[in-house]
């Protein structure tokens, strides 16, 4: 407990710091501010966890241009502008890659680039896993664009003692914790007004129609890839939970991802009746397996995106969970979201790779009757 009481003192001591650099930087006072840029780094679940605060930030700031500045890294990467294109509550979505700030020359023209957009308000909505040196750089940038006011500068967890900490903190769901990291209070319900456009719709509409008689079965969507070897949980393991859906008449199975998931797709479902379903791996844009999450009864995946888009729809999930990280960061928003996870003695490791195995100790806990009997549980209710 004393170790965990120590990470929590390094904690508040460098989040002063931070507040005390912000007030240094940016001393201006404005009352009212017109031209808003929010910064988030984000894939697809980064996305999503922070739709509830920024729809937060224009219920506060109703008549500003609210542009998003974000990054998913890499350009081949998915990132926010797939989540919320043609979004009604967002004015603008300004991408920027990894090779857009890889040298001295490129980061210099898009300093340049940003300050001609003379924003009065900068709020970082910081990844839950941000260092002081992350979010004092991010600090300084808003600095350097221009920015006449900044906050959203603090760091939420470090890679300290973190067994005491996974032990005795309590670490809250990041939805939370970006709400709460607002330099205002709002009691307001959580919401994620996510967006679809009818096209969209009536893709997954017509893939239902013509596949299943979803009106009359249930179906299960499964989502077995994510980044990162930690968070695999065995693709014969999902492929046994859909046998068993099927055997157990629930009703149909859908398989998703992306186009590297094809084949491994197809092995999951070997063997299963043909009309009982289906491979839609590179088949579906993100807002089209939003809208497709909506529509079906439950998702089985692992700790991914996925997740988040289903919780987002208020559709009933599993989560089969890593232990590699600290407990209750990371998982998906919603009452009807069940995390299975298996606590070993070697967790959390905070590493991506198990030195056990391809798939990590933890996770090769997890048993199918386990997740099955949780599915039996939440179908039961």
């Amino acid at each position: 407990m004393c170790k965990n009481y120590l990470c929590q003192l390094i904690l508040s001591i460098e989040n002063i710091i931070l507040n005390l650099i912000q007030k240094v930087l940016f001393c201006k006072h404005k009352s009212e501010f017109f031209n808003i840029c929010i910064y988030r780094v984000a894939n697809i679940g980064d996305t999503i966890t922070a739709i509830p605060a920024m729809v937060k930030i224009r219920k506060k700031y109703p008549k500003a241009k609210i542009t998003l500045l974000t990054s998913p890294g890499k350009e081949t990467a998915i990132g926010a502008s797939e989540v919320l294109e043609n979004i009604s509550w967002l004015d603008e979505i300004e991408t920027y890659y990894e090779k857009d700030i890889n040298s001295i020359n490129n980061l210099f023209n898009f300093i340049k680039k940003e300050r001609r957009k003379k924003y009065d308000l900068f709020i970082q909505l910081p990844v839950e896993n941000i260092t002081f040196k992350t979010a004092l750089r991010n600090m300084v940038f808003a600095k350097l664009i221009g920015a006449n006011k900044a906050c959203g500068f603090y760091i939420s967890t470090i890679n300290l003692f973190v067994k005491a900490q996974a032990k005795y903190g309590n670490f809250s769901n990041d939805v939370v914790r970006l709400i709460d990291g607002l330099p205002w209070s709002d009691a307001e319900p959580i919401t994620f007004p996510i967006e679809i456009e009818d096209k969209d719709k009536v893709f997954v509409d017509n893939i239902l129609n013509e596949n299943f008689i979803y009106k009359r079965n249930k179906i299960m969507v499964i989502s077995f890839s994510g980044k990162g070897e930690a968070k695999k949980w065995d693709n014969d393991r999902f492929s046994q939970i859909a046998k068993l859906w099927i055997e157990q008449k629930f009703g149909n199975v859908i398989i998703i991802g992306g186009k590297g998931e094809i084949k491994e797709a197809n092995r999951i479902i070997a063997g299963l009746p043909n009309n009982m379903v289906i491979n839609l791996c590179g088949k579906l844009s993100i807002k089209q397996s939003i809208w497709l999450l909506k529509k079906v009864s439950f998702l089985l995946t692992i700790d991914t995106g996925t997740a988040h888009m289903a919780a987002a729809m208020g559709t009933a999930c599993i989560e089969v969970f890593s232990a590699f990280y600290l407990p209750g960061r990371w998982v998906a928003y919603g009452d009807k979201v069940t995390v299975i996870r298996m606590n070993l003695k070697c967790s959390p490791c905070m590493n991506k790779t198990c030195k056990f195995g391809v798939i990590a100790r933890c996770m090769n806990a997890i048993t199918v009757d386990e997740v099955w009997h949780r599915i039996e549980r939440i179908l039961g209710e």
